[in-house]
């Protein structure tokens, strides 16, 4: 008999105002491949005050702002096996609290622990070993036509969708439709989890996932968080083309980069509902995006801002500042770039301050290093355009 299992959300450390609990949508396509090969699947939440229920095995997904609720875990009675962004990104980490980390794509390596394979043979996995931490060799990546919808019934769907309406004021939830993206930009490390590379199901297997997310929050929108949405101009129509021909009547957002456009896809996307298009833009220095291996240009930015806004689609624009190796000079360059866009266009700008991600190419050659502008400085560019937007949209 196949042993049971209880995938765990912990808590979030962020305030709730900031990121109200959301559907673990990892743990969604998790529980929908053990339960098609026979596991009994329980689910918990501890952000909705979830109880924990007693299984032979724990599965924990965990970010860096949970490690103080998954300590807390230490003490279940059963197999603990950790997966998710951080445990992925610093194993032994988490080894020091646990027995097991499963490494980027958890699916088959979790049924392969749970049914008992020999945790030598179980390609993604880390694991305590007498001499110390083993880390096996990452195996192929899963073809995402073979994997079930995900279970979001196991989950309070509702909860989720009201809690995010109190908060946000609409009735949204994430979702996430493909896996990966090919590029490698160095302050970046999702590769870690879905490898350098980009992968999709069918068309139509996709919008079921949407349409099932949907019926089961009453919800008025979705936030497509994959990786890049639109990698694919071929895959991104079709998933437009079959949301319009289902008549389907939602909101929602994605992330694609600016070269990724074009006229057609984006007359599509505005027919199928989107409403805003999230582009990193990084910086407005493109000796700056070249040291980053952005692979893309500054004028590119540019163009997919005023496309995107002259199809009804408003551009949410994300810039990076404090990288390792800025300057004064790029900074401004970015700072003339992004004031630029908002005299032109109705656009969002999100500017973030550079953190060092273990598994980014920047942590590997440089560490913990940051730019050598100071803190006080990228505080004060960020304030400074938030400001801005405050003064021309208001401050909701």
């Amino acid at each position: 008999m196949i042993d049971s299992v209880t995938l765990i959300e912990p808590t979030n450390e962020k305030d709730w105002a900031e990121t109200p609990p959301s559907i673990p949508l990892g743990l969604a396509s998790l529980a929908a491949y053990l339960i098609e090969r026979g596991v009994k699947v329980h689910t918990c939440d501890l952000g909705l005050g979830e109880s924990v229920e007693e299984a032979d095995w724990y599965g924990i997904t965990a970010r860096i702002t949970s490690r103080s609720s998954v300590k807390t875990l230490r003490r279940l009675n059963g197999e603990i096996v950790f997966g998710g962004p951080d445990p992925s990104a610093d194993p032994d980490y988490y080894l020091e609290i646990g027995k097991y980390v499963i490494r980027g794509e958890g699916e088959k390596a979790l049924f392969d622990l749970i049914n008992h394979v020999e945790p030598s043979n179980i390609s993604n996995l880390s694991y305590k070993t007498q001499s110390g931490f083993q880390h096996n060799v990452k195996g192929p990546l899963l073809d995402m036509n073979e994997l079930p919808l995900p279970a979001y019934e196991l989950f309070d769907i509702m909860k989720y969708a009201d809690i995010y309406e109190k908060s946000k004021g609409i009735r949204w939830l994430p979702i996430v439709l493909s896996r990966g993206c090919p590029y490698n930009c160095f302050f970046c490390a999702h590769g870690c989890i879905f490898g350098i590379s980009w992968r999709a199901p069918m068309p139509d297997k996709a919008v079921d996932a949407i349409e099932k997310l949907i019926d089961l929050g009453d919800l008025e929108g979705l936030h497509i968080g994959d990786s890049l949405f639109g990698f694919s101009r071929e895959w991104s129509e079709a998933v437009c083309k079959e949301i319009i021909q289902r008549k389907l009547n939602f909101k929602w957002f994605c992330y694609m980069r600016a070269d990724s456009i074009s006229p057609t896809l984006l007359t599509f996307m505005k027919k199928a509902g989107c409403v805003a298009i999230d582009y990193g833009l990084e910086s407005g220095s493109q000796k700056r995006l070249d040291s980053m291996n952005k692979q893309i240009t500054v004028e590119a930015g540019r163009r997919a801002v005023e496309l995107t806004e002259r199809n009804g689609i408003i551009p949410i624009l994300s810039f990076v500042i404090g990288t390792p190796g800025e300057v004064e000079d790029e900074l401004e360059e970015t700072e003339d770039f992004w004031n630029g866009l908002l005299d032109k266009y109705d656009c969002v700008i999100v500017p973030s301050i550079y953190y060092p991600l273990k598994t980014s190419t920047f942590y590997k050659r440089y560490g913990e290093q940051m730019s050598e502008i100071s803190r006080e400085r990228l505080y004060e560019s960020v304030n400074r355009v938030k400001y801005r937007m405050n003064e021309k949209y208001g401050e909701h």
